[in-house]
């Protein structure tokens, strides 16, 4: 497997957005080769900053207590010159994907037309938020080019080529082999990295674990996903645990480089604290900093994991389908390998979506007062039970607007995948060497293509089913029970916001009656 392409993949999965450490401790005098945050130049650290999350999704662990990053291998302080590689890497491959994006959009606009307003809104979304990892050159002609699509195509084109040509150079020729042929065993498949980091990490995920599969188990929904997960012995095998410190508005998000759902550290301390006396509040902070105190402190206060789990379920369902959809899909293995774009597909986060709410309608109808206020608070369950093509959408538009490098409908990944086969087939030399690595990177994205038809095809099928034989049922119950609610609040003193509310929820059951 090529390195840029796990590291592709891991950075679509967190999408791209990390935090910082800028308050690490320092570890003492500034000697020796091993990273220390406080002993590094300004640049370096904010590079580091940058990329905390996507450090931590590859298998590492920062210790802000001392300012250093922890090694995967040998638990230790790794040394600065493995930190500019590990930047390196992902800095290349958020640069290569932005780029083959925008080669995507130019592409497709005409010549010696003015470039579309939908096309100079998406590259202008993409340098956006990219715009730190793109060549001076391309941000350059995006600041010249105007509606000049010609000018700005050679721009992108060009630097897009070059960063295949970085990637291409790679693989060993044993390497081409293996990703050209189906996957055989370790040797020519993906690379996993470890799940836990150490037994701390471990304890906490099986504490996590329990609390969630007892929950789900009330749930229909729930317990149609956990049968997913069975194993030979009939138990559901879920993915790893983790409490990690993520992006703020994560509550939780799932990384299929080690198969884990990682909750969000901070806000599962959050909850244990607002459990707290007041006054033991900010000796409590201090201690919960790492995964073990974490995990020592919840084995003794069950109650407090099992709030943050109540609050967080619908989330942890939908990163659980997510799990669940890596597992399954030999799609995922392909995007990994390299022999497919790296695309989050749209397909999967509408069906994560739409899992997660199901879940949640279970607990609506069932009477869940909580379940009620968590469904009006989440625009896309009132958006699900009104129109169903017009959620899909809405969650599109979602992820177009905040991930433009990564979320795309597997059509558009079908495109993309035919520009990388005619950019490999005009970067092949004419030596007998080079005709023979396209020839085994063609069968490999061959293989890629199957995989993204396969699952254009599953999906399809899946959401024709839902919308005829599920959908009828669940939009009426959604629609009644949440009418029902704005109801009991009592007529005529009930506020005017709840009237209008309930006036169209009223009007739009009685048209799905119709």
């Amino acid at each position: 497997m090529s390195r840029p392409a796990a590291t592709l993949a891991a950075a679509i999965a967190i999408g791209l957005s990390f935090p910082g450490f800028a308050d690490a401790v320092p570890a003492g005098p500034c000697q020796g080769k091993v990273f220390v945050s406080s002993c590094v130049p300004p640049a370096l650290k904010g590079r580091v900053e940058q990329a905390r999350q996507h450090i931590v999704l590859l298998g590492y662990r920062f210790d802000d207590e001392n300012g250093t990053i922890l090694s995967p291998q040998t638990k230790g302080p790794i040394e600065t010159a493995e930190v500019e590689q590990v930047l390196a890497w992902s800095e290349a491959g958020n640069r290569h994907l932005t780029l083959e994006r925008m080669s995507h959009v130019l592409l497709r606009q005409n010549p010696g037309q003015p470039l579309s307003p939908e096309a100079a809104a998406e590259l202008q979304r993409l340098a956006a938020a990219h715009g730190d990892a793109l060549p001076r050159a391309v941000l350059d002609a995006l600041a010249a080019a105007g509606p000049n699509t010609k000018a700005l195509s050679g721009d992108v084109l060009k630097a897009y080529e070059d960063s295949a040509r970085v990637f291409d150079g790679q693989p060993s020729p044993l390497q081409r082999l293996g990703v050209a042929l189906p996957v055989l065993g370790r040797w020519n498949a993906p690379a996993r990295l470890p799940d836990y980091f150490d037994d701390a990490e471990r304890r906490l995920g099986t504490l996590t674990a329990a609390a969630i599969k007892s929950r789900m188990e009330r749930n229909p929904v729930g317990r149609e996903l956990l049968g997913r997960f069975s194993g030979r012995d009939g138990k559901p095998k879920l993915p790893a645990l983790l409490a990690l410190k993520l992006e703020e508005r994560y509550g939780a998000t799932y990384s299929g480089m080690n198969d884990a759902v990682i909750l969000n550290h901070d806000a599962v301390v959050q909850d244990v604290l607002a459990r707290a006396p007041p006054d033991e509040q900010a000796a409590l902070r201090s201690k919960l900093k790492g995964p073990k105190a974490l995990a020592e402190h919840l084995a003794r206060n069950p109650q407090a994991l099992e709030d943050f789990i109540a609050r967080q379920e619908t989330n942890l369902v939908h990163e659980l389908t997510h799990a669940w959809q890596c597992r399954r899909s030999q799609l995922n293995v392909e995007i990994l390998r390299g022999n497919a774009p790296g695309i989050n597909p749209l397909e999967g986060e509408h069906e994560a979506f739409l899992t997660s709410l199901r879940y949640l309608h279970q607990r609506v109808i069932a009477g869940d007062p909580t379940a009620v206020k968590e469904a009006l608070e989440q625009t896309t369950y009132p958006k699900l039970i009104s129109n169903f093509r017009s959620w899909r959408n809405d969650i599109t538009e979602l992820y177009v607007q905040h991930f433009p490098e990564g979320a795309a409908l597997l059509q558009t990944g079908l495109e993309l995948q035919n520009d990388r086969i005619r950019l490999a087939r005009r970067m092949a030399g004419e030596d007998n060497w080079s005709r023979l690595q396209f020839i085994l990177k063609k069968i490999g994205f061959e293989r890629g293509t199957r995989a993204m038809q396969s699952e254009m095809k599953s999906y399809t099928r899946s959401f024709a089913d839902f919308r005829t034989k599920e959908y009828p049922k669940l939009q009426q119950e959604g629609l009644s029970a949440l009418a029902a609610h704005f109801a009991s609040r009592g007529r005529p003193n009930q506020e005017e916001e709840d009237s209008v509310r309930l006036s169209a929820l009223e009007k739009k059951r009685l048209e799905v009656r119709k």
